[in-house]
């Protein structure tokens, strides 16, 4: 009698349940802590989670938002922005050695006809949202400062440090900038992610299509679902296919790794930390595959020595990661 054939693994029902339950605002630090292990387990559990993010990315969509008439108005941006299904968890920010929850607000500005600055800002751990008056949104992320310029010809923001997630109204008669240093990100309408680095910009686009351009350099087309940095002083690297949905999981404060070096997830950290991490030698080469959630400098610590093989040492400048 020949004997009945196991039934097939099915990845990608696996895959989409774990979607489901990382989505949830009730997600644990287990839950997160057993995703990290799943995906860590084999290169086709990464392939098959890509698949099941890009499923629930391109379901979830998000609503128009409309604008307050009154310039200065206070809009809670969970009640003015957020449709997707999943309810966004808030940062935490980190003082004293106490945790207080982030503020997270949305602020209507009026056009003008001449240039007039606005300059936004977050503390480390904090979140704040921004919405302009075309209802394009700009979404600071931790430890960030921007200046804003609306007027009626050209519609532009400086990134003087830190990063912001955008969503793009757009208009054609009125071209949206964003300055990084000596990087300019024109948009096309779209979504898209800026994070200014020491000696990079990292550009993400999440939906529709922006153009990078450097100091002297031709501008590079960064369509949905990829990535690109200008580096100074080398112009714009290569674009790359990424998750994109992973250069946005701060916004649900989580930060997402798939086979990145300690010493990038390090330096990506620390902007979150008010006693830095750190990492010398061929330990910053350890490769991380890593759902992080951004809640406490214990959690991060305890999630970096869970999965990586580390050890946290308190030292006078901060955790130093020494390999055990």
């Amino acid at each position: 009698m020949t004997e009945p054939m196991p039934p097939t693994r099915d990845l990608d029902a696996e895959a989409a349940q774990w979607v489901v339950r990382a989505m949830s605002a009730e997600v644990s630090d287990d839950e997160l802590m057993a995703l990290t292990a799943w995906l860590e387990a084999s290169p086709e559990h990464l392939e098959a989670y890509a698949r099941a993010e890009a499923v629930w990315d391109a379901s979830a969509g998000l609503a128009q938002t409309s604008v307050a008439e009154v310039a200065g108005t206070v809009i809670p941006f969970r009640e003015a922005t957020d449709k997707r299904p999943a309810p966004v968890r808030s940062l935490w920010l980190y003082g004293g050695g106490l945790l207080a929850a982030s503020l997270v607000a949305a602020v209507a500005l009026r056009p003008h006809d001449t240039p007039h600055w606005q300059s936004f800002a977050t503390a480390r751990g904090e979140h704040r949202a921004v919405v302009l008056a075309d209802g394009s949104q700009a979404h600071l992320n931790s430890d960030t400062r921007i200046r804003v310029d609306m007027s009626s010809s050209s519609r532009r923001i400086e990134l003087e440090q830190g990063e912001i997630a955008l969503s793009v109204i757009h208009d054609s008669a009125r071209p949206f900038e964003v300055v990084a240093a000596d990087a300019v990100v024109r948009d096309i309408g779209t979504q898209f992610d800026v994070r200014k680095g020491p000696d990079a910009v990292l550009v993400t686009v999440r939906e529709g299509r922006v153009s990078l351009a450097g100091n002297g350099t031709a501008a590079t087309e960064i369509g949905a679902g990829q990535q690109a940095a200008y580096v100074k002083d080398k112009g714009v690297a290569e674009v790359r296919s990424v998750q994109a949905d992973d250069a946005f999981a701060w916004q649900n404060g989580r930060a997402i790794y798939h086979d990145v070096p300690l010493g990038t997830v390090v330096s990506d950290l620390n902007r979150y930390l008010d006693r830095p991490l750190v990492v010398r030698g061929t330990t910053a080469d350890i490769k991380v595959t890593a759902v992080i959630t951004l809640d406490s400098e214990a959690k991060i610590v305890k999630a970096l020595e869970a999965f990586v093989p580390v050890t946290a040492v308190p030292t006078a400048d901060g955790i130093e990661l020494r390999p055990r």
